[in-house]
């Protein structure tokens, strides 16, 4: 196995960790951008300098220019995949209540649903709400009462 792919493996799997673990995404946001535009912007000048140069290794520096692009595409991507698969989730369960309350007259009281969907019957048991995460501190609610999804961030 080539030094490329231990170093681009688990820079991918990081990638694909990190928007679901909050306190490395407000690590990464606050504390790490500044040395991410760093670190860019040093690799590509050691690019641009290897392909001028015949004594530096231009494998090693087209490596290093794609190991932050990896990362971050990787980020993006484990984000959209997660949302549009737990979409397709919620979409089910919402399915499902609705036929469990036409069956019985009332939504459950718990549905017991995996992978980080949260079920929650209202006080006033006239609706209820469905919620995941999506990555990078944004969770998304389902509301049965109004039937329409909202977005909530980290300040929200």
């Amino acid at each position: 196995m080539s030094i490329t792919k231990f170093i681009i493996i688990p820079i991918l799997l990081l990638g694909v960790i990190f928007p679901f673990i909050p306190s490395l995404v407000v690590i990464e946001m606050f504390y790490l951008i500044i040395p991410f535009a760093i670190l860019i912007i040093s690799s590509i000048v050691y690019l641009v300098i290897s392909l001028f140069s015949k004594h530096l290794n231009t494998k090693k520096a087209v490596l290093l220019v794609s190991i932050l692009p990896v990362f971050i595409l990787s980020q993006l991507s484990s984000g959209f995949i997660v949302d549009k698969i737990q979409g397709f989730r919620c979409e089910k369960i919402i399915s499902e209540v609705q036929l469990i309350r036409k069956n019985t007259g009332e939504f459950p009281i718990q549905y017991h649903s995996n992978m980080g969907i949260e079920y929650v019957r209202l006080e006033n048991k006239d609706g209820y709400s469905i919620s995941y995460s999506r990555g990078f501190l944004v969770t998304e609610k389902y509301y049965s009462e109004s039937k329409t999804w909202r977005s909530y961030g980290w300040n929200d």
